[in-house]
Formats: C-alpha cells, sequence, structure tokens
C-alpha cells in the first residue's frame, strides 16, 4: 500500500527495475524527477516530470505542488527520467559553452563584466544563464548543482543518447570536461567549475584536431573490407619539424567506419625505412600491435627485437618504456595497431624535445620546457 517517489535523477533502466522491485513487494512506483537547483529549491519553483500509474500519480501530484512550479506528466516508468535526462542535456551543454566563452573572452582580453551585462540583455538571457554567468565572472563555485552530480548526469545523458543510437558528439565532450574538473578537484564546485577543464589557449598553437568521426553515419556498414577504408588525409599529427618523418606512412582508421569511439583501430603500412612514430611512452592509453606483411624492428628502452608476420606487441600505459617501430626491409610492412582514447593521457619522447597532452578529445603539443609548439 505504499508509494515509493524517488525524486533524483537515475538511468531509466534502473528506474524501470526498482518499479518492478516495489511492485513484487506489494507497494507501487512514481518516479518524479526534478529539473532545477538549489535557488529554484528552495523558492519551491522546481520543474517536475512525474512517470506511472494514473491513479498513483493522482495520489502523488498534491505531494509535489509546494516544491514545483509547474509538474509535467510523462507516462508510464521510466517516461519520466528519459525526459529529465533530455531536458539536462540541453542544460549540461549551455553551462559548459557559457564556460568556454568565457574562459575564451578572457583569453581575448574581453570585459567579463560588460560581456555578462550584453549576455543577461539579450536574447539568450535565462535564469540559468544569468545564474552561471555571476558564477563565472566572480569565480564563486560554491555548489548548487555540484560537479560531481552533473559529471554523473551527464554520464547518463550520454548513455542514453548512445542506447537510442542518437549521434551526440556535444554531450560527449561535456562527458570529458566534467570527468577531468572532477579530476582535478572541483568536484565539490558548482556545475561552473567546469571552466577549470578548459586549457587556456593563449599562445598556444590551436589543437590537432583526431580524425573525423564516421559516428555521424547513422547506418554504419555491418562489415567493411579493411584495404578499401579510405586513408588519412593527415600524415602526422606531430607539429613541426617532425612530421616530415612520417611521409612513409600510410594509416587506415578501421574503427571510425563502425563508430567506435572507445579505442581506435589502423591499418599501418610503412614503406621501406619509414617508421611508425617517434619514440614515445603513454601515461594512460595501452597500446597493441599485430604484424600483418613484411618485417619491422621495434625499439624499446630494452633494445631491437624483429617483428615478423604472426608476432605481436603490446605497451602497457604507466610503464615509461617508450617504442616504436621502424621497417629497416626493402619491402612494405603491415601491421594492425590497437589503442585506447583514455582521458588524461599524456605521452612522452626521451629522444625528442617533445610532450603530448590529449586535451578535449585532440593532442596538445609541448616543448619539454613547458612552452608550446
Amino acid at each position: 500500500g505504499t508509494i515509493v517517489v524517488p525524486l533524483g535523477t537515475t538511468s531509466p533502466e534502473y528506474s524501470a527495475a526498482l518499479a518492478a522491485d516495489v511492485r513484487a513487494a506489494g507497494g507501487a512506483y512514481v518516479e518524479a524527477p526534478v529539473s532545477g537547483s538549489r535557488v529554484p529549491a528552495e523558492q519551491g519553483r522546481l520543474v517536475g516530470m512525474i512517470g506511472g500509474d494514473e491513479d498513483d500519480v493522482a495520489r502523488v501530484l498534491p505531494l509535489l505542488a509546494p516544491l514545483c512550479v509547474r509538474v509535467f506528466r510523462c507516462g508510464a516508468v521510466p517516461g519520466a527520467l528519459r525526459m529529465k535526462l533530455a531536458a539536462n542535456h540541453f542544460l549540461i551543454g549551455l553551462v559548459a559553452v557559457l564556460a568556454e566563452t568565457v574562459q575564451a573572452a578572457r583569453a581575448a582580453g574581453v570585459d567579463l563584466q560588460t560581456l555578462r551585462e550584453v549576455l543577461d540583455a539579450g536574447p539568450m538571457a535565462s535564469a540559468v544563464s544569468r545564474m552561471k554567468l555571476d558564477k563565472l565572472v566572480a569565480g564563486d563555485f560554491s555548489p548548487q548543482a555540484a560537479v560531481r552530480d552533473v559529471r554523473t548526469i551527464t554520464e547518463l545523458v550520454a548513455a542514453q543518447c548512445g542506447q537510442a543510437g542518437a549521434d551526440a558528439p556535444l554531450i560527449r565532450q561535456c562527458v570529458e570536461l566534467f570527468r577531468r574538473a572532477e579530476t582535478d578537484g572541483h568536484g565539490d564546485g558548482d556545475m561552473a567549475a567546469v571552466i577549470h577543464a578548459f586549457a587556456r589557449p593563449t599562445r598556444e598553437s590551436p589543437p590537432i584536431r583526431p580524425e573525423p568521426s564516421m559516428t555521424t553515419n547513422p547506418v554504419p556498414p555491418v562489415a567493411a573490407t579493411a584495404a578499401d577504408v579510405p586513408s588519412r588525409a593527415q600524415r602526422s599529427i606531430y607539429p613541426a619539424p617532425f612530421a616530415a618523418r612520417f611521409d612513409g606512412r600510410d594509416k587506415k582508421p578501421l574503427g571510425t567506419v563502425f563508430g567506435l569511439t572507445n579505442f581506435g583501430v589502423n591499418l599501418t603500412r610503412l614503406a621501406s625505412g619509414a617508421a611508425s612514430s617517434l619514440r614515445h611512452a603513454h601515461t594512460r592509453q595501452d597500446e597493441f600491435v599485430y604484424v600483418l606483411e613484411g618485417e619491422v624492428v621495434l625499439y624499446t628502452d630494452a633494445g631491437a627485437t624483429a617483428l615478423s608476420p604472426g608476432m605481436c606487441a603490446g605497451f602497457r600505459a604507466g610503464t615509461g618504456d617508450a617504442h616504436r617501430l621502424v621497417n629497416a626491409s626493402d619491402r612494405d610492412a603491415v601491421y594492425l595497431e590497437v589503442g585506447d582514447r583514455t582521458a588524461g593521457d599524456e605521452a612522452t619522447y626521451p629522444d625528442d624535445d617533445l610532450v603530448a597532452r590529449l586535451d578535449a578529445g585532440a593532442w596538445r603539443f609541448f616543448r619539454k620546457d613547458g612552452t608550446p609548439y
């Protein structure tokens, strides 16, 4: 006879399973997630979304009236949670763009107080934008909705998009930003503290963009012939003068054909005398290579090791053991390379004046004294 009414934000799948458990125990279940943070809650101006059996919803609605300025019926469970995540999709993107705007404006020498007034007076202004702009300009990150909680919800939003087959590159980028802000110690700050996740672009070269994803294709192929996959147009993402060393390397990004985002797979061909990369070691990325044709020499801290077809090698993150492949033979060599895309990764190059940092999905390159290329 008891109605359980959670107001929090969980995955729709969790809510549906909890509803089944409550009903099996003889109770009723109504999900009622709310939109709004501390101040709207204090003012009784939250926006409610409610899902469940109509009779149960009718009993719960009067209890939500003191909390919410309006409540929207969203059908059966987990319709309300799906609606909440869709609403949060917009909120999260809005705050991330505001943070990026303030960060970029500051770097460009724009007066932030005037910028705030301009945006507050314009057609884009909202209660959220005004509140978060105040925080961003003042540097006041006392929490209304904390980075740690928003990071969790951002992951739920991204998961809902993925399960629906909807391409959502902006929310995936927001996942990375809020994770980085939390990792850097801002988890207890307001979600506007995501501004700390943005690298300062002043005096830095523009980031090298990763290979364009093919996830925008709504119907990826079931299978593909690897040799038919187009090669990367950009032979190397290294800065000058390093990039010119890799004219004899050709990569076909096989993973992007299928919209893979957690790891990359390349079919790589090295001409005679060509190298796979500068000798490097990753802090967070595991790597794996499998030789298909020809012969290559693997150089690590231990020295040189010849690899022939059928041989493979793996490079665990964080060991500091730098590696690269060189084709010392007189014919082409072909191999598969696999690497993950763990956020916060860095690469060190013991033989060259170079350090690389993975920043928002793109590599930035620096000299060892910290100055950018």
